[in-house]
């Protein structure tokens, strides 16, 4: 693909350089990790799933952990909730005990 049009302006020295590189992408390496990861939509049942130590290799595994992920989800997502309602009601209480003087703003 040619980038000719974007008017970058790079020294004789560092096209020569850049050209003689090898543009492989397929085993990139961080800090000391090899990472081997399908970056795109695929289907199997020997997948890692988040963490080195969670990997499925049958199709029952594979189901088991979309539930156990989407348990994490729903206690997250509680948990959020629960909080939330819990401020809301010790400022409710704070209120109704004259703690604060300004009057709480209804929001939809």
């Amino acid at each position: 693909m040619d980038h000719a049009h974007h008017n970058h302006a790079m020294p004789a020295e560092a096209a020569a350089a850049a050209a003689a590189m090898p543009m492989d992408h397929n085993n990139h390496d961080m800090s000391g990790m090899n990472m081997h990861m399908a970056m795109f939509y695929h289907f199997g049942s020997i997948e890692t799933i988040l963490f080195s130590w969670w990997s499925t290799k049958t199709t029952g595994g594979i189901i088991l952990s979309s539930f156990i992920l989407a348990l994490i989800c729903f206690l997250y997502e509680g948990i959020k909730w629960a909080r939330v309602s819990w401020k809301k009601k010790a400022f409710e209480e704070s209120v109704a005990l004259g703690e604060h003087n300004a009057v709480p703003v209804r929001r939809k």
